[in-house]
């Protein structure tokens, strides 16, 4: 079977950053879709935090 990789279809979830959540736990990342899926966040709206379209995503903002 194939596995199910995003990253194929969408390479803009390829994209690294840095978050913060509301405790201040820092994470860096190389991979939206990896993260997103660890942390149990939408990859999308994780996208729009990282670009400025959204203030926070389930409490986790950016940290650039």
């Amino acid at each position: 079977f194939p596995s199910h990789d995003t990253t194929r279809k969408y390479p803009q979830f390829q994209k690294g950053g840095k978050i913060i959540s509301k405790e201040g736990k820092i994470v860096e990342f190389d991979c939206i879709s990896h993260v997103s899926k660890e942390l149990n966040l939408n990859a999308s709206h994780l996208g729009q935090v990282l670009s400025g379209k959204r203030n926070s995503h389930r409490g986790w903002k950016n940290a650039a």
